[in-house]
């Protein structure tokens, strides 16, 4: 979507629990996950009524019916995770005794919806097949392929083609953007191009210290606007869509919720000006729960630009 020569773009983590389960246990975060199953689909008429351009970055473990049809397709190269709790194939439900944890792992009817809407510039694009951390203690080249083999593989298979990559955590490197670019991926979204939004956070000896500069920075502006330039190629042909800011879900304090919003509109009025590109992201289970609250804020952004 453009404005004044500006771009205004949106990319979706779309991953369910895979994304969440080293973070918050499952009851915890269940309402949020139950709700992507609504949330989707009102997105998505957001997203075409107002003509946004949208990346939908979706863990390939999605794809499939449930744990039983996952099982079938494991690729026969895995990481071997230092940090056990990190990996995610050992932490497979049992859906045939708990049907009941299905949409909190699956949804390839959601899969198969957003793709329906690719003539409204909805675009399927890949979040690893598994959730993979890249770079993490047990992690290597030859997995990551083999990871990243195993989702356009599933995506092929349902007539979905794949040509776009967002990193679990914001978490590569050289030989990462290598392997993407050798397997035909022409773009990626890159960490915010600022030193307080850059990745790995976990390993890195100011992770506090950042944290609460991101949380200070979506509120007041303390390291610019985050719009970004128009990328170029890369000599190998990959291109670099950084992101620019992370959409907060509607919160308790209604202060924190308008200056993250103005934080977000301005950015975008700077975008415009210039020329350049304003790229906003977040998760469908951040609208998991109040959802026509969240869908309000939403419809402010698209209005503003």
């Amino acid at each position: 979507m453009s404005s004044a020569g500006g771009i205004f773009t949106v990319s979706l983590d779309f991953e369910l629990y895979w994304g969440m389960r080293d973070v918050i246990a499952l009851e915890r975060y269940r309402a949020n996950l139950e709700g992507v199953h609504q949330a989707v689909p009102a997105l998505l008429q957001y997203f075409s009524a107002f003509g946004v351009h949208t990346t939908w970055a979706t863990v390939g473990f999605l794809f499939f019916r449930d744990s039983t049809e996952l099982r079938t397709r494991l690729p026969a190269l895995r990481p071997a995770y230092r940090n056990a709790w990190l990996d995610p194939y050992a932490a497979i439900p049992d859906t045939e005794r708990h049907p009941e944890l299905i949409p909190l792992y699956y949804a390839p009817e959601l899969v198969s919806l957003i793709h329906r809407h690719q003539q409204h510039g909805q675009e399927i694009a890949s979040h690893s097949f598994s959730h993979y951390y890249a770079g993490e203690p047990g992690t290597d080249g030859i997995s990551f392929r083999a990871d990243l083999e195993a989702v356009l593989a599933v995506a092929r298979r349902q007539g979905i083609p794949i040509g776009s990559h967002v990193f679990p955590r914001q978490q590569y490197g050289a030989e990462e953007l290598d392997i993407l670019s050798e397997l035909g991926f022409r773009a990626f979204r890159g960490s915010t191009p600022a030193f307080i939004h850059r990745f790995p956070e976990r390993h890195d000896c100011y992770f506090t210290l950042k944290r609460g500069l991101r949380f200070a920075d979506a509120l007041i502006n303390l390291s610019g606007h985050h719009d970004v330039e128009w990328p170029q190629p890369s000599a190998a042909g990959l291109v670099n869509v950084a992101g620019s800011r992370f959409f907060h879900a509607r919160g308790p304090s209604e202060t924190l919720n308008h200056l993250r919003l103005q934080r977000v509109l301005r950015g975008m009025t700077q975008a415009a000006r210039t020329n350049r590109i304003f790229h906003l992201w977040w998760h469908p289970h951040n609208f998991g729960i109040q959802l026509q609250q969240n869908l309000q804020r939403l419809e402010q952004v698209l209005l503003h630009y």
